[in-house]
């Protein structure tokens, strides 16, 4: 006989944009309260604010310089770095998540996006995640990582993977000001070692 287990965890609905699903999150920025439109990605790495909605909206925060803050089939993606109060998602509550603001005004999430905030890995590996297209819904069971503070890049670099077997690494952005700045790397630096050690035998 087959029984029907439900998943454990905050049961969130989710609503479809063009196939990618949706939810509603908040976020308290700049003594302001903002319910976000969110694209859950799970092939993301980190949370960002669309030029869309920074072009609606204008944060009084303190930020980075800008940096590429992101990187996909498209090419990358530039913006600043900030620490929002809060990020909720569902009744759970992240403190000073580190979260990107776009400025690429084209691509997925320029101005012409359908969605306020892009939710990548960052916040979706601090739980167990159950998505139920069928019945619109997502299970998300805190785990181990979720009280975790969110850490920032500490080196400010933006690197890429390239090569036949992606063991070659080049440096495609660094943020000014930051300790990879300081230590005299440059764009189009290619990392031969680390510690002393070939990165060609780094996985």
């Amino acid at each position: 006989d087959w029984v029907e287990t439900k998943p454990m965890g905050m049961e969130l609905p989710i609503h479809f944009v063009g196939a990618l699903p949706h939810v509603t999150s908040d976020m308290h920025a700049g003594g302001r309260d903002f319910k976000l439109e969110t694209m859950v990605d799970t092939g993301a790495t980190a949370g960002s604010l669309t030029a869309r909605f920074l072009k609606d909206h204008r944060l009084t925060v303190d930020t980075t310089e800008e940096t590429i803050v992101g990187a996909g089939v498209g090419g990358t993606t530039r913006g600043r770095l900030f620490r929002p109060t809060s990020v909720e998602i569902g009744s759970k509550t992240f403190a000073n998540p580190v979260i990107a603001m776009d400025s690429t005004k084209g691509g997925v999430i320029g101005e012409g996006s359908n969605f306020d905030f892009l939710m990548g890995s960052d916040f979706l590996r601090r739980f167990i995640v159950t998505l139920d297209y069928p019945h619109n819904r997502i299970f998300l069971q805190p785990n181990s990582d979720a009280d975790k503070p969110f850490e920032a890049d500490k080196a400010g670099l933006r690197i890429y993977s390239e090569g036949p077997d992606y063991r070659t690494y080049r440096v495609v952005g660094i943020m000014p000001g930051s300790s990879g700045e300081k230590a005299g790397l440059k764009v189009d630096d290619i990392i031969a070692t680390i510690d002393g050690r070939p990165t060609s035998e780094i996985t």
